[in-house]
């Protein structure tokens, strides 16, 4: 995070997550983020799925929040479902195209009807909807 060379071998994957976590969620820094994304997943092969899951999830949304669409596109295909139909709605509500937005959060409530993260997202996407009916009771049932 401070911009300091660390060699590979002593980086503790936890570590790299709740940096990367922070930049993402209270520094709101997305390039740093990616840096540290991308850092992790040049050494993937020797860190734990879950953790290169956790990791290329926050890089797609990195990706959606500068507006990258092509690198946005090109990573969200190694997600899986239904992270993979959640975060293409994110991508599509933080560019305003809120009905193709509605369509994946509704594919990922599809398959986990009580994701609480695809509930928030979906009500938001009713309020810049002016859906506000909709949104009450997306939101009251999240």
């Amino acid at each position: 995070m401070t911009g300091k060379a660390v060699p590979d071998n002593i980086l503790i994957p936890s570590v790299l997550i709740k940096s990367i976590k922070k930049l993402y969620d209270e520094d709101r820094n997305y390039k740093d983020a990616m840096k540290l994304c991308d850092r992790v997943l040049q050494n993937e092969k020797a860190i734990h799925e879950n953790s290169i899951d956790h990791v290329r999830f926050i890089k797609c949304q990195c990706l959606a929040r500068v507006g990258d669409s092509r690198r946005f596109f090109d990573e969200v295909q190694s997600i899986k479902e239904p992270d993979k139909s959640f975060l293409i709605g994110f991508y599509y509500r933080i560019s305003g195209q809120y009905d193709q937005a509605k369509n994946s959060f509704e594919r990922v409530l599809s398959k986990k009807p009580n994701d609480l993260r695809a509930k928030g997202e979906l009500t938001q996407v009713f309020l810049q909807t002016e859906e506000y009916d909709q949104a009450f009771a997306m939101a009251k049932s999240n």
